[in-house]
């Protein structure tokens, strides 16, 4: 009797806590951290469960649950071409984060994740086209960029917050030029950066012109100013120069005279004079005066030293007399003619100087030809009708007849 109530015991035991176990499993759920649930009645959306845990809810078919992510969600969307505002055509590679905010929505409006994809996805499009579509090709390349994709995340956040989801961020992973505008496009670049390096290289160019001719200014003004400074002192010194040999041989005239005539004769007759040729007569010539003594004429000078003793005796060498010619009267640059006809003051020579250069400050000037000399002052003796030393400081040598 005690075995059977055991037995029955048991048998009711067994079977409550099959009831109970039924119970649990039908009329329990739990809630996934990573996950959010939505309640059914009878098919129909009763409750919206979002925290974790276990719940209760009445078995099926009174209740049912669906669950959904709570998690951040990509969203790959395919390769599409954009033409820009500066008419650019552009084939953009996006993504988009998002997740589902309102479990209820997102049921009654797509149901499942793959449709609510396929629609997130075509509002996204839509957004790149009419953002990207304003905006130049530079934008997605400088610091604007981020505002452009600020702009597609709001319109595209906008147009499916009716799914019950929300987009977190858009971004453009690749934004290039067709195949068939690349070429054409890095010419144009190229063209571009050829242009700007012609444009700063004629700006350098045109500077350098500038610097280089401030450059020439400056060195041509240095130059006059030290070619005038060095004249001026030239000019003083052949002024102090002049001075000086005019008091030098101011002292003795005569010897001034002779060594006025032995440097012509040395230009005229040696090494330097080029071999030329000449047909002259010391008594006729003024310039061969001191030959006369030598060729034996009638007015032998008085003042020359006298020549050496000779064993034998000094014979001088006769020389077979020409008949007398006119010397011709030679025109050369800064000579003058010589004066024709009696009381002019020609004193024979077939050529005469120009006038003297004004003298030095300080000095006295020099006595005009044929000017008849101060009292006490020592008549000089004229030299081929020159006059005194010229202030370039070269000796005036007479031309050769």
């Amino acid at each position: 009797m005690a075995t059977m109530i055991s037995q029955r015991a048991l048998r009711f035991g067994l079977i409550g806590a099959a009831v109970a176990a039924a119970v649990i499993y039908f009329c329990t759920y739990t809630v996934d951290e990573r996950e959010q649930a939505l309640v059914l009645a009878f098919g129909e959306p009763r409750e919206v469960v979002k925290d974790p845990g276990l719940h209760f809810k009445l078995p099926p078919p009174f209740n049912n649950v669906l669950y959904f992510e709570d998690r951040i969600l990509r969203l790959e969307t395919p390769s599409r071409e954009v033409i820009s505002r500066d008419q650019r055509r552009l084939v953009v590679d996006s993504f988009a984060l998002w997740r589902i905010t309102d479990p209820l929505k997102f049921y009654q409006s797509v149901r499942a994740i793959p449709t609510a994809e396929q629609r997130i996805s075509a509002n996204l499009n839509t957004a790149l086209l009419r953002v990207l579509s304003g905006q130049n090709f530079a934008a997605l390349l400088t610091a604007d960029r981020a505002t452009t994709m600020n702009q597609i995340r709001n319109e595209a956040r906008d147009s499916s917050a009716a799914f019950g989801v929300d987009i977190i961020d858009v971004r453009i992973r690749r934004a290039d030029l067709p195949d068939a505008n690349l070429v054409a496009t890095y010419n144009r670049m190229n063209t571009e950066r050829q242009r700007e390096a012609a444009d700063f290289r004629a700006k350098g160019q045109e500077a350098a012109q500038i610097t280089r001719a401030e450059a020439d200014r400056q060195a041509l003004e240095l130059v006059s100013n030290a070619r005038r400074d060095a004249e001026y002192i030239r000019g003083e010194a052949d002024a102090a120069r002049n001075g000086i040999l005019a008091e030098a041989f101011g002292g003795d005239p005569e010897f001034y005279g002779f060594y006025r005539h032995m440097l012509a004769y040395e230009r005229v007759f040696g090494e330097g004079s080029g071999g030329t040729s000449a047909v002259l007569s010391p008594e006729s010539n003024p310039f061969l005066r001191y030959f006369q003594d030598m060729a034996g004429g009638s007015d032998p000078i008085a003042d020359l030293p006298p020549l050496p003793e000779i064993p034998g005796g000094y014979v001088p060498p006769s020389f077979p007399r020409a008949p007398a010619i006119e010397a011709p009267v030679i025109e050369a640059p800064g000579l003058l003619p010589a004066p024709t006809g009696e009381g002019s003051g020609f004193n024979g020579s077939l050529l005469e100087l120009a006038p003297p250069a004004p003298s030095a400050p300080g000095l006295e000037p020099a006595p005009e030809l044929g000017a008849a000399p101060e009292a006490g002052t020592p008549e000089p003796a004229p030299l081929d009708g020159g006059s005194a030393p010229q202030e370039s400081g070269e000796e005036a040598a007479p031309a050769p007849l």
